[in-house]
């Protein structure tokens, strides 16, 4: 029997990374779960039985360890005006260390003519991951009304 790929999930106490954790775990996955600090949400990721790794997401070095031994990651990008740096951080990480795919959640509406700073700079981080000649993209963006669009880049699905 195969075992499962190691599976990092961003943002893992979040409203999306904590369901995500759950779900991965379910289904056996081991996680190891990105969190910003230890508090009552990354106990209970512990619970579920993910490793919790303690870091920033806009520190390489941390990216770098993160992702020692992971095959696959679920990315949720910060919402905040270092989108684009953190994003390209993390393309960067990704890379180096030779992931086999990363989910990438988007943000309702990213765009180039967006009026918000932080919705084009996120929209331009979502290009960039996108560029990674070895990594696959399942993009996932939450269009308004929360009704999920997914586009699949590159992608290849095994368990």
């Amino acid at each position: 029997m195969m075992s499962k790929p190691t599976i990092l999930v961003t943002a893992a106490s979040g409203h999306t990374g904590l369901p995500t954790v759950r779900f991965l775990r379910e289904q056996g996955f081991p996680v190891r779960a990105f969190v910003r600090r230890r508090d009552a949400r990354s106990l209970t990721l512990e619970a579920l039985g993910a490793e919790i790794f303690v870091g920033d997401l806009f520190n390489m070095e941390d990216l770098r360890r993160a992702l020692r031994g992971v095959t696959r990651a679920y990315y949720c990008p910060p919402f905040a005006d270092s989108v684009l740096h953190g994003t390209s951080l993390f393309a960067i990480a990704a890379q180096e260390t030779r992931l086999e795919v990363v989910a990438l959640l988007s943000q309702w509406n990213p765009h180039p003519t967006h009026p918000s700073f932080v919705s084009r700079q996120h929209w331009i981080a979502n290009e960039i991951m996108r560029w990674m000649p070895s990594v696959d993209i399942v993009h996932i963006n939450e269009q308004i009304y929360a009704s999920p669009l997914v586009t699949s880049y590159r992608v290849r699905i095994t368990s």
